[in-house]
């Protein structure tokens, strides 16, 4: 297992979020809805991963969501 610095991301990417609260990554050629709150609607988030460790932040920092992607 590789261990990287804990700043060190391999992928950015900008989402806004859905009238739902969703932001969509797509991973192993299908895409992942991934929930951050319907009181977040329209709010614009950065998607950083690394491996399978997701990370969703604001516009101010903030971090929205951090998990682990489990792919079946």
């Amino acid at each position: 297992m590789v261990r990287y610095p804990p700043t060190a991301m391999t992928g950015i990417r900008t989402d806004r979020a859905s009238d739902s609260g969703f932001v969509v990554l797509r991973g192993n050629g299908r895409p992942h809805h991934i929930g951050i709150g319907r009181t977040l609607t329209l709010t614009r988030a950065l998607i950083c991963t690394r491996d399978l460790d997701i990370r969703i932040i604001n516009a101010t920092s903030e971090l929205l969501r951090n998990f682990t992607l489990r792919c079946w």
